[in-house]
Order: C-alpha cells, then sequence, then structure tokens
C-alpha cells in the first residue's frame, strides 16, 4: 500500500487543489475565488492562511486549511483562524486523514502564534472537532428565515394545501441540496414550510419601524473612520466577536462570486454613523426528485450592526425590503440561538430553521489551555452573523 503524505501548501499547489475540492463537493469555487479567499486575506490581516493536504502518488487525497481573521474577546484583539474546506477523497475515507490534518493545522496555528481557531461545522465535522480539541467552546447558530412568497415556494416544489394541510404531489419526492442545508424527504421539506408559516403566522405583528426623520439610510461602501467609530462603540457589548473594522469588512465583502450591497445608516445630526448592513442574494438550485431542478432566490442579510434596537430594526426593515423588491422567496440569516440579536429577528418575523434540516455548530478552540475562555462564553455576549463565516 503506497504511503500517505502529509505536507504544507506549496506555490502553484492550487490548480490541484481546486480540482481536488470541485470533485469532492461535486463543484467548489474557481481560481478568483480561491485567490480572494486564501491570497488576497493576507493584506486584510498581515497573516498567511494554513493550508495542508494529504497526498498519496502524487495526487491530492485530502485537504484542511486556516484561513487567518481577527477576533474580540473580552478586552483583548486576537488573531484567529477559521477552519475550512475539510475534505478526504471518498475511496480514502476512514484511514484517519482528516483526523490527521486538524493536528498538523493545530500545530502549525499554535507555532505561528494564533490565539485560537474556528469554525461553522455540521454535526458530523463538529463530532470529530470535539473528540480531538479538549477544550472546546461551542454554542448553536440559529439559521433564521423569513418566508417572503410562500406560494411562489410551494409552486416551484409542487406542494398543494390539501385538507387544511400541506402535501407533495409526488409520494417519494426526494429532496437535497448541497451546502450547510442538505435535506432528505419531501415530508421534511413541508416540515420546514409549515414550521415557518406556523411561526410567522403565531408572531404578533410588530409595529412597522416608521421612517425615522434623525436617521437617513442610503446605499454605500464602509467609511473608514466613521465605521471604526461604530465598531469601538458597539464592541463593547460582546464577551466574543469577529473584529470589524474597514480593511476587514472591505476584504470580506470582495468575494468574486457575490454581489453585496451595504446600506449605512447616518445620524443627520451629527453625520456619524449608527449603523449598516450587508446583504447579497443567492440563487439557489434545489434538486428535488421528478420534479427536477427548483430555482429558489434566496435574500442574505450577511451582517447587521448597529448602536441600539431601533437602529437595528429600522436597517432590517430596509434591507428587508429592498430584498423583497428584488423578488426573493425568503430571506436567511444568522445569529446565535438566544444570543444578543435572536430576540429582534423574532420580533421582525424571522423564525429559526428546524434543527432536522441541518445543525450547525459555532466553536472555538484556543490554542494553550491556559487561555480557557469559560468566563466570557455566554450565547448572550457572542456577536455571530453570516459574514462571520466563508459562505456566499
Amino acid at each position: 500500500m503506497t504511503k500517505v503524505i502529509f505536507r504544507r501548501y506549496k506555490e502553484h499547489d492550487e490548480e490541484q487543489i481546486i480540482s481536488f475540492l470541485d470533485k469532492v463537493f461535486e463543484g467548489w469555487h474557481n481560481k478568483q475565488y480561491w485567490t480572494w479567499k486564501f491570497g488576497a486575506v493576507k493584506k486584510a490581516f498581515d497573516r498567511s492562511p494554513i493550508i495542508w493536504v494529504a497526498e498519496e502518488d502524487n495526487s491530492i487525497v485530502g485537504h484542511l486549511a486556516a484561513v487567518p481573521a481577527e477576533m474580540r474577546i473580552g478586552d483583548s484583539l486576537v488573531s484567529v483562524a477559521q477552519i475550512v474546506d475539510g475534505a478526504t477523497h471518498p475511496k480514502h475515507r476512514q484511514k484517519g486523514i482528516f483526523k490527521n490534518l486538524i493536528d498538523k493545522v493545530s500545530e502549525d496555528a499554535k507555532k505561528e502564534g494564533f490565539y485560537a481557531f474556528f469554525g461553522f461545522s455540521n454535526v458530523p465535522a463538529f463530532e470529530v472537532f470535539k473528540k480531538k480539541l479538549p477544550w472546546l467552546n461551542f454554542c448553536e447558530i440559529a439559521q433564521m428565515f423569513k418566508v417572503t412568497k410562500l406560494g411562489s415556494i410551494l409552486r416551484k416544489l409542487r406542494i398543494e394545501k390539501q385538507n387544511g394541510g400541506l402535501h407533495a404531489r409526488a409520494s417519494d419526492t426526494s429532496v437535497s441540496r448541497t451546502g450547510q442545508m442538505n435535506v432528505s424527504g419531501a415530508a421534511v421539506l413541508i416540515d420546514l414550510i409549515r414550521t415557518l408559516l406556523n411561526a410567522t403566522v403565531a408572531l404578533a405583528k410588530p409595529e412597522k419601524p416608521t421612517n425615522d426623520i434623525n436617521i437617513k439610510i442610503m446605499t454605500s461602501n464602509f467609511t473608514g473612520e466613521r465605521t471604526q467609530n461604530l465598531w469601538h462603540e458597539c464592541s463593547s457589548n460582546y464577551n466574543v466577536a469577529f473584529e470589524r473594522r474597514t480593511k476587514n469588512l472591505n476584504w470580506r465583502y470582495q468575494n468574486p462570486e457575490a454581489k453585496y450591497t451595504t446600506y449605512n445608516a447616518h445620524a443627520l445630526k451629527n453625520g456619524q454613523l449608527d449603523g449598516y448592513s450587508v446583504t447579497t442574494i443567492e440563487r439557489s438550485n434545489l434538486k428535488v426528485g421528478p420534479i427536477g431542478i427548483v430555482n429558489l432566490e434566496i435574500g442574505h442579510v450577511m451582517d447587521i450592526l448597529a448602536r441600539n434596537e431601533r437602529t437595528f430594526r429600522l436597517i432590517l426593515s430596509h434591507s428587508e425590503k429592498s430584498l423583497i423588491e428584488h423578488g426573493v422567496d425568503l430571506i436567511h440569516c444568522w445569529t446565535i440561538r438566544n444570543g444578543p440579536n435572536y430576540h429582534l429577528y423574532r420580533e421582525m418575523g424571522f423564525c429559526p430553521f428546524p434543527e432536522n434540516l441541518g445543525k450547525i455548530t459555532f466553536w472555538l478552540y484556543t490554542c494553550e489551555k491556559i487561555r480557557s475562555l469559560d468566563s466570557l462564553w455566554n450565547p448572550e455576549r457572542i456577536l455571530i452573523s453570516l459574514g462571520d463565516s466563508d459562505l456566499y
């Protein structure tokens, strides 16, 4: 049997890595995306990513990377790294390759001075990390949804109302989707729609935020000093949060595969930035057994930061209105379950995604046990948004 060799990334590996990830994930990304994610990130954080591969017969059979980021933990700004794109060739699974790659990446993260590394993982991947990393801090991500065109979704999925319930037209319809929201079976999808519909109906309709004559919301790029001042004032509200400096945000929202819209809320009295939001629209292809490909328009709220709850509601309402005008079928965002913004999304008609459609865990592992975060790890004071991940 040929021995599997583990090594760090070397120049020009990217072509083979992209080809490998494309096969494993049945469609990954292109060279331009790779250059943004693993190349341009160096300028934003003054650190290089950590990339390890497993090779057999000069072919890549495993891959794991850690992308630099910055995090505010307590009163300290620290360097951290996100674990991304972990993959093992199907023919080489159950050989311990992924576990070895975790060891290699974590050892290098410690040597290179990273305070911690983190990930956003589904259940199987999280269980592996939990076994390998003994003092792991973690909490549950709430994927929040708001249906904007229920009738359109039902028609696209050939689901119709019968006797007060929802039923699939094809009894054995199978449903699958790549990415974080993998589902299996039309009954599960119907359960999702029923959950969302019932939750939306059951929620008390919030008072529609009126236009505040003291705040003007406009489409704009991140503004250096104003964005810095906003983050400086807001960051003290959280024990754990990813750094939202202008340089970091500009890198994150230059992903070449997406088009983002940034809304800034300015106070007319003094011109200060009171908050911002970032949105994007995904044209998702849902594979539904006998129906074929179903196209859904999903609006993602990537991030919202605001000085107070009223401004948060104003910006979310403005973002939602714009996404609806662009014809999205539903709106999606992330927050920590029972975290600082969870109740605001609920008040605005969003409801959590059913766990049976895919649970996501945010986990953080400090490179030294002495750096335990137990005293700071309170979900009510952890700020997480979709933009903190490498998705979309």
